[in-house]
């Protein structure tokens, strides 16, 4: 989404986890220095639909055409527990 959208979008990082995997998010920004909304997803490693909704919203918000979504500046990570989501698709 990040090339597709290279204009808007771009991949940040919020560090690593437990395990080493990257916090990954996209950030998604219409103009500078807007309002932030911070959307966090996949927290605990089997609800799994967590990450899927988290995808949904970055999709809906680089189709939009409100002007209310893009008068703030979009963080959204769809998996801050990696180590789990990788533990409960893997092991279990």
């Amino acid at each position: 989404m990040a090339q597709k959208y290279n204009k808007i979008a771009t991949v940040i990082t919020a560090g690593k986890s437990t395990e080493g995997r990257d916090l990954m998010g996209l950030r998604i920004a219409y103009q500078p220095n807007l309002p932030i909304v911070f959307i966090e997803a996949g927290i605990h490693a089997r609800e799994w639909i967590a990450p899927a909704t988290a995808t949904w919203i970055i999709q809906s918000v680089l189709n939009t055409t409100s002007d209310l979504i893009k008068s703030y500046e979009w963080h959204v990570f769809p998996s801050v527990n990696p180590d789990g989501y990788y533990y409960s698709e893997e092991v279990c």
